[in-house]
This record gives structure tokens, sequence and C-alpha cells, in this order.
């Protein structure tokens, strides 16, 4: 009788347990963007367009969050009124004002579940107006889709992107200045030895 009811508990346990876990999975949908250019300079700005792809989730999707992470030496600061809103979707929510800053929501329009690609929404980004030329990422991180049943969880999305900027690093100025150091030096020697012959 106790072996009994020990697997009962067992077996009830296991049952809340997997009621209460998120789905985890990278092939139930993706997220992908696609910017307007891949190489940038000063002062350029960029439209992002974020997609949801490959769905698999039945019975769809009717809500997705995730958090925009970017680098701010290299991009203005990204706020609500940068967001294009998408045919279908509500205009995303997004914050950017505190300790949650870079997290963005989303819901259909309509309140239906979408089971094909779909454009979630465009965003506008501007380059600072003076960089130091580089690569960059922008990405998208802690990716959720609700099914109205289950959150179900995917990969981050990174994009790479080259940006020509006219700054020089400060590691390149301190070589310059310790190398025109090191010629003065050199010179003042020189000179000293020639004075003295």
């Amino acid at each position: 009788m106790k072996k009994a009811n020990a697997i009962v508990i067992f077996i009830i346990t296991i049952l809340i347990i997997s009621i209460n876990t998120p789905v985890f999975a990278t092939e139930n949908y993706s997220i992908e963007l696609k910017p307007s250019k891949q190489s940038l300079i000063e002062g350029d700005k960029i439209i992002l367009e974020f997609y949801i792809t490959d769905i698999v989730v039945n019975p769809g999707i009717g809500a997705v969050y995730g958090e925009l992470v970017y680098d701010e030496k290299v991009f203005e600061k990204v706020r609500q009124e940068d967001f294009i809103q998408s045919e279908g979707w509500e205009m995303p929510i997004y914050n950017d004002v505190n300790e949650a800053e870079g997290r963005w929501f989303l819901l259909r329009e309509q309140g239906d579940l979408i089971t094909e690609d779909s454009i979630l929404f465009k965003l506008e980004m501007k380059v600072l107006d003076k960089v130091i030329s580089q690569d960059t990422q922008i990405k998208v991180c802690a990716i959720s889709a609700s099914t109205a049943e289950q959150d179900v969880y995917t990969k981050d999305a990174i994009l790479d992107l080259s940006v020509e900027g006219t700054l020089v690093p400060t590691q390149n100025i301190t070589l310059v200045l310790f190398g025109v150091t090191v010629i003065a030096i050199i010179i003042i020697i020189v000179l000293v030895i020639k004075h003295k012959q």
C-alpha cells in the first residue's frame, strides 16, 4: 500500500511540474531581423523589420515578447516613438525608462492567432553622429510567444552590422602619442649628439 501511494504521489508531482513548465523549443518558430542596409556610416538611419517565421505552434501565436539589446556607443537610445506598427499587430509597447529597459511586447490586433510568417513591427534606429569604425550587433533576447495556452521560447535573434566612423579609438591615440614621444626623444638625442660634436 505504501508503495502504491508513493507511486501515485510521484505521478501527481510530475504532472504538476509539467503543467507549470514553459515549453522551451527552437523549432516552434523563429524571430529574424532584416535591416534596410548592412553597412552603416555616422548619422545613418536604419529600418529593422522584425519577422516571426517558421511557425509550427498550434493553435498559433497571439503575442510576442522580447528584449532589444544594442550598443549605445553606436546607436542613439531607442524610444517608443521609433517603433512602426505592422498590419495585423498592435503597436509594440517598449520600455525605455526603467530597469526593464529594452523589453517590448505586442499583441495581435484582433486577438486572433497567426500560423504564417509575419512582420511583427519595424524599428527605426540612428547611428550616432560620431562613432569609431567597428562591427556591432543588434540582438533580440529572452524571446517568448504566447499561444493562449502556453508560452513558447526560442533562440535569440542576432544581426551583425558594420559601422564606419571618424573617431579614432583611444588605444590608437595612445599608440600615436607614444610613437610621437619616442620620435621626439630620438630627435633630441640626435641633436644633443650633433651639438656636442
